[in-house]
């Protein structure tokens, strides 16, 4: 069975912010609160600084904040500590990322010779960047909400198709042919399968007997091996048809059924210790 990744290993498909939402957030954070028509900012030399430091800005941030997230799904899931990871996220996300948009942002204002009192960083910038970076943390917990349960989906598909952890399936019934008549015996109705004269037959708990085609090897591959047991070449037997089982000096066991078929049966002595460890399950 495929291992379930954790939240970590999990692919997020945030590429769509990359491409979409970071530009926009960008441009959106230049022009909202701009009163200056379009026309006249085209021919401003600070509107391209302001776009490229505005986009430099929002692409370090989503690379920040995609590793916080990776870390913290590493160490402190959604699912196992919800409020304990709630007060991270705020942190990380929230917290830190304005704390360095606003020393990124003086620092702007600095080099552009802007003093700090005039500029519009703490009623709009900070603001509306603190905003955004709620609505890009939001982001993350859907991707990665999504990602989980699509994950966990398929690991349960894949456990129900695998061979190897399906659940093997067993005869309730065997289909029997007596003459011109087909039917079905239940297999609580079998008392055991044998071979005489190279032919299998299967005998009922009312000592009914039939002809079977298949081989030995064939149908103890059909049964449930928590009800019949196999216990030499030539007889495998329900378990509900043991009378009583028989120590022998040679080590061998002799086992009586209630149902009589002819001759005697045993066990082997290399197969005694596993034949009575199913017996007594």
């Amino acid at each position: 069975m495929k291992q379930l990744d954790t939240p970590a290993h999990l692919p997020v498909r945030d590429a769509f912010l990359w491409l979409y939402v970071y530009p926009v957030l960008a441009l959106a954070v230049v022009h909202m609160g701009n009163d200056t028509p379009l026309r006249q900012l085209i021919i401003l030399p600070s509107y391209y600084t302001d776009i490229l430091f505005a986009l430099g800005t929002a692409y370090l941030i989503g690379l920040y904040i995609r590793k916080i997230n990776w870390v913290l799904n590493t160490n402190l899931t959604w699912q196992a500590v919800p409020h304990k990871r709630f007060y991270w996220q705020l942190f990380l996300g929230i917290i830190c990322p304005v704390f360095f948009l606003f020393l990124a942002e003086w620092f702007y204002l600095f080099w552009l010779r802007i003093p700090l009192h005039e500029s519009s960083i703490f009623y709009y910038e900070l603001p509306l960047c603190t905003i955004f970076l709620f609505f890009i943390n939001g982001i993350y917990y859907l991707l990665q909400l999504n990602t989980t349960v699509a994950a966990s989906q398929q690991t349960i598909t894949e456990s129900l198709t695998d061979p190897i952890t399906q659940l093997p399936s067993y005869l309730s019934t065997y289909v029997v042919t007596a003459g011109y008549t087909t039917r079905p015996i239940a297999s609580n109705q079998i008392a055991c399968f044998f071979t005489e004269s190279k032919t299998i037959y299967l005998v009922t708990t009312d000592a009914q007997k039939f002809v079977i085609k298949e081989s030995l090897d064939e149908i103890i591959q059909k049964l449930d091996p928590e009800i019949f047991f196999r216990l030499n070449r030539w007889v495998i037997v329900h378990r509900q048809s043991i009378q009583s089982i028989e120590h022998t000096p040679t080590r061998k066991l002799k086992i009586h059924l209630f149902i009589a078929i002819g001759e005697d049966i045993f066990v082997s002595k290399e197969r005694a210790t596993l034949f009575l460890n199913w017996f007594e399950q």
